[in-house]
């Protein structure tokens, strides 16, 4: 390949002419054109006992080589244009994220450079959607994942400072996940963890959303309720997940129960603080033997 660019190479060193129209241009020029005035010339001069007929030739010749030259030029500039379009959408595309519409079906060099470059951009760009998914979610769940959480709960506590959308924290525990993994091994305790996330994602309304916080452990966050609406979010979670125990070989069914907790955030609460009382307040339901702890202004 670095063999193949040699003349590009050479003239671009030359500087002159500077743009990739103007190098096939002067390729083409030299290659032609030179060699047809040269013929022209002797012709003309061959022609010695009569110079006005000679004058003549090497005019006519003379505008036809430019008009040639012209039109040879414009052609090769309308020519290059898929080159241009396909540079111009790589520079939007790295600019703006702009993913490109170029034209298809032309079976060409010029065409399957435009295809292959639509291609790639358009499969570079489902990798980075993925990629970007893969960064925010939980691989298990697919809920969003908890440093993803932590990030929305900070922009969430600062839209609600400046009097944003107020919103409730619910912390949500798999009672005795624990025990589950230990008793029936890791697979099985993943099938009950993706279990309760399909529950807690189909429990919320639309606008709010979902999070896997650790091992058993989620997070919701749900917008401008109260505590009865609170109450009733977390009751039909705890009912849909108990007409659905989980299927384990060999044995019984197992029932899944959750214990939940739901605050308000305070004035001037940063995301640590608002964690940390959610844990004290999941605790305590805990301690209490309560399902659920509501403590939703």
């Amino acid at each position: 390949m670095d063999g193949s660019l040699r003349l590009y190479r050479l003239l671009s060193k030359l500087r002159r002419p500077a743009s990739y129209a103007g190098k096939l241009m002067l390729v083409a020029f030299v290659g032609t054109h030179v060699p047809l005035l040269a013929l022209v010339v002797y012709v003309t001069l061959s022609q010695s006992e009569s110079f006005s007929a000679a004058g003549t030739i090497l005019a006519v010749a003379l505008a036809a080589t430019v008009i040639g030259m012209v039109a040879t030029l414009l052609a090769m500039h309308a020519l290059l244009n898929p080159v241009a379009i396909t540079s111009r959408a790589l520079r939007r595309y790295l600019g703006e994220h702009e993913l490109p519409t170029l034209p298809l079906g032309y079976t060409d060099q010029a065409g399957r450079l435009m295809a292959d470059v639509q291609l790639v951009l358009r499969q570079l760009d489902e990798a980075l959607a993925r990629s970007r998914r893969l960064a925010s979610t939980d691989l298990l769940t697919g809920l969003l994942n908890r440093a993803t959480a932590e990030k929305r709960l900070a922009e969430e506590l600062a839209r609600a400072a400046i009097g944003g959308n107020p919103f409730v924290l619910c912390f949500v525990d798999l009672d005795g996940f624990d025990r589950i993994e230990d008793a029936f091994g890791r697979d099985t305790a993943n099938r009950a963890v993706v279990q309760v996330s399909a529950v807690l994602s189909h429990g919320v309304r639309r606008g709010d959303w979902c999070a896997r916080w650790d091992g058993g452990r989620f997070l919701m966050v749900l917008y401008g309720v109260d505590s009865n609406d609170c109450s009733l979010v977390l009751e039909r979670i705890r009912v849909a997940l108990g007409a659905q125990p989980l299927r384990v070989e060999d044995g019984a069914p197992v029932a899944l129960k959750v214990r939940g907790a739901a605050l308000s955030p305070r004035a001037g609460d940063a995301v640590d603080a608002l964690l940390a009382r959610a844990e004290t307040t999941l605790e305590r339901a805990r301690q209490s033997g309560n399902a659920f702890m509501v403590e939703v202004s």
